[in-house]
């Protein structure tokens, strides 16, 4: 054979050969992940520059809380402290950051960012209310991320709450007290600074009804102070009631002025219920609030609700009902004639309270911005001169 058709018969075996090696490892051998045609040219780093590595919007981010616990030290029952954690995204992806849950007294007031882009950083705004604290705290709040190493980041705050002035109870309570008979309630108040307390001045926040109360004040007994730890002085509130307020429930709050340090004023809350020998009944009535709830109606109807007055005692027969003040005045009232005799245990009133059709929009759901409205009656009862009936409603055009 000649030489010449030996070279290229070699040739052709050798490129059969080569390529049934390299469908053999392609059926045999797994892929070593090297991007095609990127073998010698380009390093993992140098293809992660130029973006051959996983895209950016698929890639996790990654969070970072330097500090995930903050102490405020010794701080007053009065005072809200706050304190700014810095999360950091260095992932890749956009961090996504959500409120979770937080104790009691702890609160997430803000999250500066929801969404973190890469490289970049935000602030979890943590407040914490030190009233109706005594003594250690550690409170905690909970951001949730998607982080899928990191799905939870835990905060937490700790201190000391050394209050400069406390109320013992907190709010002064009168209850069922008989309509047309003064009540007296008390409560201690408890100095825990070494400056002495004294009360330069007091005022009622509801001036409407302010008339009706009567405040003193004394030194606390020693035997009494020695009893509240950490106590330096105090004294006690002494209120009386005086006759005048109508049946139903009651608020107030004393305001006062003190020569401690940190306190400009220091509130107590009043609250309580008058009852007597006449009650109201009826369907969406709450007695304890004094409060009829007629809810959301539409202006393009009349809507209603009535209730019952009932009499009670010695005076019943003697009884007579009388609408004094209605708020606002969109509302109507009705009173119908009594039911049942002379010499019978009770006597029944009954009540119609009516939102009129084509009446102008309103709210007066019962929150700070919308007070609820009220309906006074004047009785001639001597023990009961009037009845509140405070109504919950809203009127929709």
């Amino acid at each position: 054979m000649k030489a010449w058709v030996v070279v290229v018969l070699a040739g052709i075996l050798g490129i059969a050969g080569g390529a049934g090696l390299a469908v053999w490892k392609a059926k045999s051998l797994p892929w070593d992940g090297t991007p095609e045609g990127a073998k010698g040219r380009l390093t993992p780093a140098e293809a992660a520059k130029v973006g051959l590595d996983t895209p950016s919007e698929e890639a996790p981010p990654e969070v970072v809380v330097d500090d995930v616990t903050y102490e405020f030290g010794i701080m007053d029952g009065t005072t809200t402290g706050t304190h700014d954690f810095i999360f950091k995204n260095v992932g890749k992806g956009t961090l996504k950051l959500t409120k979770g849950h937080t104790t009691c007294r702890c609160t997430m007031a803000n999250l500066e960012q929801d969404e973190v882009p890469p490289g970049q950083s935000t602030k979890v705004h943590l407040e914490f209310k030190g009233k109706g604290f005594n003594g250690p705290y550690k409170q905690t709040a909970t951001v949730l991320t998607n982080d899928p190493k990191r799905k939870q980041v835990e905060l937490t705050v700790s201190g000391k709450i050394i209050p400069i002035l406390r109320a013992v109870p907190e709010e002064i309570v009168f209850n069922s007290v008989m309509a047309g008979e003064p009540a007296t309630s008390s409560a201690d108040l408890f100095d825990y600074v070494e400056t002495p307390l004294r009360i330069v001045a007091h005022e009622y926040t509801d001036k409407n009804t302010a008339g009706l109360f009567d405040l003193k004040w004394s030194p606390l007994k020693p035997e009494v102070l020695a009893k509240e730890s950490g106590a330096k002085s105090g004294a006690q509130l002494l209120v009386t009631l005086k006759s005048g307020l109508p049946v139903g429930t009651f608020k107030q709050t004393i305001r006062l002025k003190t020569n401690l340090p940190g306190i400009e004023s220091f509130e107590v809350p009043i609250n309580g219920s008058v009852v007597s020998d006449l009650a109201v009944v009826g369907g969406d009535w709450n007695e304890e609030h004094s409060l009829l709830t007629i809810g959301t109606v539409s202006a393009n109807e009349e809507s209603s609700r009535t209730l019952i007055v009932v009499a009670r005692g010695p005076f019943r027969d003697q009884v007579r009902l009388k609408v004094a003040e209605v708020w606002p005045d969109l509302l109507k009232v009705d009173l119908g004639p009594p039911s049942g005799t002379a010499g019978q245990t009770l006597r029944q009133f009954p009540i119609v309270i009516r939102i009129p059709k084509g009446s102008p929009p309103a709210d007066h759901l019962g929150t700070e911005t919308a007070k609820c409205g009220r309906v006074l009656l004047e009785t001639n009862h001597p023990r009961a001169p009037k009845l509140l009936i405070r109504v919950r409603f809203a009127v929709e055009g």
